[in-house]
């Protein structure tokens, strides 16, 4: 029963970085845009952060799932906490 809970929280999780991984990586200009309007980072980082970061999250996403990155789950961990940062800013 442990095992199915654990499949189903990577399965919950994972889903949602494929799911809004993809959404960026098909619109990346929207991406950038949305990146540069927290004024956190230089127009330079927030355009590599804003067209990376949807291959990123479907990479990390697989991963979780999948088992396949071992860092996968402390890395998407580190990426909420990221967005969790920046809304708060």
């Amino acid at each position: 029963m442990k095992f199915a809970g654990a499949l189903a929280l990577r399965i919950v999780v994972g889903g949602v970085l494929i799911i809004a991984g993809l959404e960026k990586a098909m619109d990346p200009t929207a991406t950038v845009v949305a990146v540069q309007e927290y004024e956190i980072l230089s127009p330079f980082l927030a355009s590599w952060v804003g067209t990376s970061l949807g291959f990123i999250e479907l990479v990390l996403g697989l991963g979780v799932i999948f088992g396949t990155i071992r860092a996968a789950p402390w890395l998407a961990s580190l990426l909420f906490l990221g967005f969790l940062a920046a809304q708060l800013s």
